[in-house]
């Protein structure tokens, strides 16, 4: 089995709408079987000063990761563990 992966490099904001924009993009850009690899924070957003994170709009974030809505169906079901990937279940 061979694995592909994405790793995605963009600047982070603390804005949930353009980080989900971005997210986005980078998951249109991408293979269909990529593994695809993104930035800590990516959708919520970081920064060097976290006092931000407590104002962070929690109905927004909700939103922001049904926006952000991935099948991983097929991936459960492959045997992971041919590749290395996984323990058996």
């Amino acid at each position: 089995m061979k694995v592909s992966l994405t790793v995605a490099q963009f600047p982070i904001t603390w804005d949930v709408k353009r980080n989900v924009e971005l997210i986005s993009e980078v998951l249109a850009e991408a293979r269909p079987d990529d593994i695809v690899a993104l930035p800590e924070g990516a959708l919520s957003g970081y920064g060097p000063d976290l006092s931000v994170l407590g104002d962070l709009d929690t109905l927004a974030l909700a939103n922001a990761t049904d926006r952000v809505d991935v099948d991983f169906t097929p991936l459960r079901e492959q045997d992971l563990t041919a590749a290395g990937l996984g323990q058996a279940a």
